[in-house]
Parts: structure tokens; sequence; C-alpha cells
């Protein structure tokens, strides 16, 4: 379920989505970093903080299921942001958004690169356990990597990485329209997934204005950045939610 600090109530919400395997702790200090913004943090069914609910393979459940807890709180500007795999998932939820009449000011997607080139990272989900955990540690590495390299977490948390990789190859074969809304889009300089070129493929997914930037750092900008990624963030949510 979707937690946030005490605010006022007239504060901008920004609704944030981790990464596969990851959970709402990845936005940890966003709140001290974005003053005058409620940070709202969201943590995927089945996942470490939502034990014993059903895990989610596909972006339509997913997408149904968060829509119908957040969708009560889309009644004053808002903006949605993701990470990695959490990006597709925010640009899902900002199509069904407008599709409702309650549009986003802008999404904000973190280290991921454009629909369009998903399909050219190799599908992994399918593998042998060990072959998974490697592939997966080869791509991403970062701290689900090194959770998942723990034997007393690995039975805990594969089952959702693998859950989350499920969905996120079932994603990567389909072909999303663009949104209308505008795209905020920022690149790790050192993501060695997610390039700068690949992330500004997003252009093509929005109606709107599409601002591209790139941030120290590599894939988990999210946790290990979010001094640099906030502060180029912050100017522009402000311009957005004021013309909202």
């Amino acid at each position: 379920m979707p937690t946030s600090p005490s605010t006022d109530g007239d504060a901008t919400l920004l609704f944030c989505l981790p990464y596969a395997g990851g959970s709402s702790m990845a936005f940890r200090s966003w709140t001290d970093e974005l003053p005058g913004h409620e940070v709202v943090t969201t943590d995927y069914p089945g996942h470490l903080l939502r034990p014993g609910e059903r895990l989610v393979r596909s972006m339509d459940r997913m997408v149904d299921l968060l829509c119908g807890e957040l969708v009560d709180r889309w009644d004053r500007p808002f903006v949605l942001l993701g990470s990695s795999m959490g990006a597709l998932v925010a640009f899902e939820l900002a199509r069904r958004a407008e599709a409702v009449g309650r549009p986003p000011a802008a999404v904000v997607l973190l280290s991921c690169a454009a629909p369009s080139l998903l399909p050219l990272l190799p599908p992994v989900a399918g593998l042998d356990d060990k072959a998974f955990l490697a592939a997966f540690a080869a791509r991403y590495g970062g701290p689900v990597h090194h959770l998942l390299d723990d034997p007393a977490s690995r039975d805990l948390l594969l089952p959702i990485v693998r859950a989350d990789m499920e969905l996120f190859e079932d994603y990567a074969r389909s072909c999303p329209a663009p949104v209308s809304c505008d795209l905020i889009v920022i690149a790790g300089a050192d993501d060695p997934v997610v390039t700068p070129d690949s992330a500004r493929a997003w252009a093509d997914f929005s109606k709107g204005r599409v601002d591209s930037l790139t941030v120290p750092g590599g894939h988990f900008v999210v946790e290990a950045n979010t001094a640099e990624v906030t502060a180029v963030l912050r100017p522009l949510l402000d311009q957005r939610l004021s013309a909202a």
C-alpha cells in the first residue's frame, strides 16, 4: 500500500515506484531532498513489505491493482516516478490516469530504456535458478544482487525478482502508444544497462515535452545518487506543478 509522511495538505504528490525486486525503501531519503513535495512510496503486491499477497506477473494486472490504490489521491496535482522496471509501471499508470481524466503533471523515468529498445535485452525470466541469478547479476548488479547472493535472503527474494522479470519481459513484447503528459527522463552516466541514448529514445513516447538528463552514477541512481537526481529534478518538478 502507498505510504507517505504527514505533510501539508496542499503539497504536491510524487508517487514513487521501485525497481524489480526492490521496495519503497529505495526512496527513504527522498522526502528530505524534495521539500514542498509529498513523497508517496509504493510497494508491489507480494514484495518484502507486502508479504502474503500474490505476486504480479503482468503489467495490466499491476496497473489495475495500483490504480485502485492510488486513484483517490489523484484529485490534486501529482507526478508519477519510477526506477528501472518501476519507470515502465509509472508510464502505464500515467496512461490509465489520462484515461480516467486525471492526468499527471509529468512522469519521471529513472534508469530505463524506451519501450522500443526493451526487446534488445535477452530474456532471463525462464532460466533455471543458477542461470537466472548469474544473468540478473551480470546485467544489473546493485542492491538486489547483493541480497540474492546472501543464502539467508535468496529463497525469499528469488521468487519476487523472477516475477518482476516476467512482468518486464512480457511488457517488452508490447508496443505502447505515447502518453499526452510530459516526461522527465534521467539516466546514470555509467549505467551498463541503460545508456543516455537509450533513455533519450523516450522522446517517441510522449505528445508533450520530454526532458532527458544525465547524472553521475550507474543503474541505481535512485539510491546511490539521490542528491544528484533530486537536484536536477527539483526545478523541473516545480515548473510542471506550477503549471498544473
